[in-house]
């Protein structure tokens, strides 16, 4: 079997409830390109891993980590030179392949870079907090993408040393800010 063409990602605690609709949105958007799921478990006392592994999804336990070192983890396990870290409670549009597609075909003469989207919130049962906190970041300027829903190679990866592992959240701005300073783009695709 050829080596998957991309990665997905995917840091989970007790995420039941969340991680069956984000394993299968992946696998729905996904028809001609060759992907891994690697779910990247912090210690779940729920059913967490049994779902993914009966969804035939690389799952590791990784206890007591960081976010950025789940993440890391996860990308050292991978075997793809595009890697996708999403969220477990993403769910990939239908014609994500084809947007990708799309944009790796259009950096050809960029071999680092960062893509993906800013996550929202659904419209209805969202706290307060949700909703202000998206809806800032869907105005804001900054040069950032959440890693929610993040988009790299392993190029670039590397260039920055991952995720910083001392960080227990805001993991995807400090990336993002150290990408800046080595002057790798971020294109954020909505």
């Amino acid at each position: 079997m050829n080596s998957p063409s991309i990665s997905f990602i995917i840091p989970a605690l007790n995420e039941a409830n969340n991680i069956i609709e984000t394993i299968n949105a992946i696998k729905s958007a996904m028809n001609t390109m060759n992907y891994e799921i690697i779910v990247v478990d912090n210690g779940s006392i729920d059913e967490t891993v049994k779902i993914a592994r009966k969804l035939g999804v690389k799952t590791i336990i990784k206890l007591l980590a960081t976010i950025s070192e789940l993440r890391n983890f996860g990308a050292a396990e991978s075997k793809s030179e595009i890697l996708c870290f999403i969220d477990s409670d993403i769910s990939l549009a239908k014609n994500w392949e084809e947007q990708l597609e799309l944009f790796l075909n259009n950096q050809k003469f960029h071999p680092l870079f960062i893509t993906g989207s800013r996550c929202s919130v659904q419209t209805g049962n969202t706290s307060f907090i949700e909703k202000n906190w998206f809806l800032l970041l869907q105005k804001s300027k900054s040069q950032y993408i959440n890693s929610g829903h993040m988009i790299t190679n392993r190029e670039t990866f590397d260039r920055i040393s991952g995720f910083d592992p001392a960080l227990k959240t805001g993991e995807d701005h400090d990336f993002c800010k150290r990408a800046e300073k080595l002057d790798i783009p971020i294109i954020e695709n909505k």
